[in-house]
């Protein structure tokens, strides 16, 4: 069925920027569409009258919430939950081969899953140690390997024990996956937080989210990962939106943001905007089309 023409053969005057999206609908968002028009009787169906019949709400999946107080039991609970997280990333990566627990790690090839715990600049190469939950190793890593690792990362680690010390020949990091990349089925354009004037269905800063074709505002607390269009949105702030998304964690002060949900998008206020692994990356004073993907410099 043409729908378009199925508009205008039931007297509806139709604006042109609306035929795409119109002609784009299923025969059942169709009918709710002319039930809607026939409710409502508008004198032209517009772009934003069918956009907000079928464009979800927005949804905030997950952001930091930040605690007056932290006792040791609330600590130690963040970095247990976390391991396990990451923990369980690491598992699933093909790399891994005869991953054991680091109490069972005795001698010869093998691979742990750890927390770094310290790391200590030994001239030629960095003394880690990591720790699971039976025990703690001690770990010889080159400098080209360990230049990466910080506090409380969780890696993985394949090398040989020997003498009491694991020497490391592969660090892996949680990362994120390769995968295709998430187009929204409509046109939707979103807005990464500028002082210019910009037309757009939705801005995105640090702290809200406004909703132009609802006419709301979502207030936020970074990080946070908020779903618009059926495309997810990681809001970093300040941080390196790379590191970020092969560590899978936001560190802040005495606690973790993990990123266990893969995001379609990250805006960082770093100056980085690029494609990584199905991910764009954008900064401020940029548009994006959920569509299509293209970012555009809001000028």
């Amino acid at each position: 069925m043409n729908y378009l023409k199925e508009l205008v053969t039931r007297g509806f005057l139709v604006d042109e920027e609306a035929k795409d999206i119109i002609n784009n609908l299923n025969e059942d968002d169709f009918n709710r569409l002319v039930e809607s028009l026939k409710k409502d009787n508008p004198l032209m169906v517009s772009k934003d009258y069918v956009k907000n019949m079928f464009l979800k709400e927005v949804r905030i999946l997950k952001e930091f919430k930040k605690k007056k107080k932290m006792s040791i039991k609330d600590y130690v609970g963040i970095l247990n939950s976390k391991y396990d997280i990451l923990q369980s990333i690491l598992i699933e990566k093909l790399e891994l081969k005869n991953v054991v627990s680091i109490n069972k790690c005795i001698s010869g090839p093998a691979s742990v899953i750890g927390m770094v715990r310290t790391i200590k600049d030994k001239g030629i190469n960095f003394e880690v140690v990591v720790e699971d939950p039976t025990g703690e190793i001690k770990t010889g890593v080159s400098k080209n390997l360990g230049s990466r690792i910080s506090l409380d990362d969780v890696i993985a680690i394949s090398g040989n024990m020997n003498n009491k010390i694991f020497f490391a020949d592969k660090i892996i990091f949680p990362d994120v996956p390769l995968r295709p990349v998430n187009y929204s089925s409509d046109s939707v354009k979103v807005g990464f937080i500028s002082e210019k004037e910009s037309e757009v269905d939705y801005v995105v800063s640090s702290n809200q989210v406004i909703d132009n074709l609802k006419d709301k505002i979502y207030k936020i607390e970074e990080p946070a990962l908020v779903e618009l269009g059926g495309i997810k949105i990681l809001v970093l702030g300040d941080n390196d939106p790379l590191e970020i998304l092969k560590k899978r964690y936001v560190k802040i002060n005495d606690t973790s943001f993990v990123i266990d949900i893969v995001p379609d998008i990250v805006f960082s206020e770093k100056d980085v905007n690029k494609n990584y692994k199905g991910i764009t990356i954008v900064s401020p004073n940029n548009v994006i089309d959920l569509k299509t993907r293209e970012v555009n410099e809001i000028l």
